[in-house]
């Protein structure tokens, strides 16, 4: 019972000072830009992408320092898929990488992303961003292989009528 009323009072103590030195700084923001993009370092917005890329998240926090950040990508189906990242950067992007081969799905993908920065200035903050991925339309194998025959045909009875 005392070490309850202990680990009580320590976390009350914990939070009280946490909240005394973000009282210049806001604890709860935001990210300063955060949104669906093309690659690595890209910065070029986008909302749709096709069956054969694969996305990435550009987020931009309000400072640099230590940061640990979770974000949560909502397939079609709503299957949950969870990336991490830590570190001292202020730009950040993540994308499912090899994983995205397997997990994609075809319709509107929404994403949660939280960070939290616990050290200097605490705060943390949260934002949704979302996507659409789109089948490209792929002609069938056979289809193909009946419109080639078709075209040998037709070539070689121009070369028999020229000959």
């Amino acid at each position: 019972m005392k070490n309850k009323g202990i680990t009580g009072l320590a976390i009350l103590l914990f939070f009280t000072i946490i909240l005394t030195n973000s009282a210049s700084a806001s604890f709860f923001d935001s990210f300063e830009e955060m949104y669906m993009t093309s690659g690595y370092g890209a910065t070029n917005e986008r909302t749709e992408f096709d069956w054969t890329d694969t996305p990435w998240l550009y987020l931009k926090l309000p400072d640099s320092g230590f940061n640990l950040i979770t974000t949560l990508w909502k397939s079609p189906d709503k299957d949950n898929y969870v990336i991490r990242s830590k570190g001292y950067e202020n730009e950040i992007w993540l994308s499912p990488g090899n994983l995205w081969d397997e997990i994609k799905e075809e319709g509107t993908w929404k994403i949660k992303a939280h960070f939290t920065s616990p050290f200097s200035s605490p705060h943390s903050g949260h934002e949704t961003a979302g996507f659409t991925v789109v089948s490209a339309v792929v002609p069938e194998p056979v289809s193909s292989i009946l419109f080639i025959a078709g075209g040998a045909v037709l070539a070689f009875r121009r070369y028999l009528k020229k000959r």
